[in-house]
C-alpha cells in the first residue's frame, strides 16, 4: 500500500503505532530496534512481517504475502487515526515475478505484448523494457478509482516476467481524499481487490 500526501515521520514512530494499540509490545520491541531515522525526513521500521516507511510525502506498507492481513489491518487503523490527514492518491499494489522458465519464453511473452515492427522501422532493433496500461473501471469515477498494470522483464527472476497492478483512489487532481469514504471502501472491498490484481497478474502471463 502507498499513500502519497503530507505526513509528519517524526509522528508516525513505533511508540505512536504502539499508544494507539495498533502493534503489541512485541511488535514494538522488533520495530524501535530496527528502525531507521534519515535526516528526519524518512522513518522506516519492520512491524511483524511488514516494512512501514514514511517520509513528508508518502506512506508505504510493504510486505509478502504473509503480511497481507496485517497490511491491510494497519492501512485501515492507520488512516482512520489520520483522517484529516491531506491525502490526495492511495494504491493498493500486488507485484509478482513470474518464472516463465527461458529467455525465448520471456522473449515470446514480451514480443506478444509489444508489436516491435512500427518501432524496428524507428529504431533499429528493440525491445519491451516497460509498458503500462490504465484500467478505467466500468462503474467506477475513473478520477477516483482505476487500475494500471505496468510488464516488463524481471530482475529478479532469470528469464522471468514481473507485473505489477496498482488499485488506485484518487481525486484526479491534488485535492485531498475522503479518508472515511476511502476506507470505508478499502474495508469492504480490500480482499476482493487483492484477488482481482492477482488474477490479473496471472491471466497476462497465460495468455501473453
Amino acid at each position: 500500500m502507498v499513500a502519497i500526501g503530507s505526513f509528519n515521520p517524526r509522528l508516525l514512530s513505533p511508540q505512536w503505532f504502539y499508544s494507539q494499540k495498533l502493534i503489541s509490545e512485541k511488535e514494538f520491541d522488533q520495530s524501535s530496534k530496527n528502525i531507521n531515522i534519515l535526516a528526519r525526513t524518512v522513518v522506516s521500521f519492520p512491524i511483524g512481517d511488514t516494512q512501514f516507511e514514511a517520509s513528508l510525502d508518502r506512506l508505504q506498507l510493504s510486505g509478502t504475502l504473509l503480511a497481507e492481513s496485517q497490511i491491510k489491518d494497519l492501512t485501515l487503523s492507520i488512516f482512520s487515526l489520520l483522517e484529516h490527514t491531506p491525502v490526495s492518491g492511495l494504491g493498493v499494489n500486488r507485484a509478482i515475478h513470474f518464472d516463465v522458465g527461458t529467455e525465448a519464453n520471456q522473449a515470446e511473452m514480451l514480443n506478444r505484448l509489444y508489436q516491435s515492427t512500427y518501432f524496428n522501422g524507428l529504431m533499429g532493433s528493440s525491445g519491451l523494457a516497460s509498458i503500462a496500461v490504465v484500467d478505467w473501471m466500468p462503474g467506477t469515477d475513473p478520477k477516483a478509482e482505476r487500475r494500471m498494470i505496468t510488464i516488463q522483464p524481471s530482475v529478479r527472476v532469470p528469464f522471468g516476467i514481473y507485473v505489477e497492478v496498482n488499485h488506485h483512489f484518487g481525486t484526479g487532481d491534488e485535492k485531498p481524499l475522503d479518508l472515511a469514504t476511502v476506507v470505508s471502501r478499502l474495508a469492504e472491498s480490500w480482499d476482493r481487490i487483492l484477488q482481482d490484481t492477482k488474477k490479473l497478474a496471472e491471466d497476462v502471463v497465460k495468455d501473453s
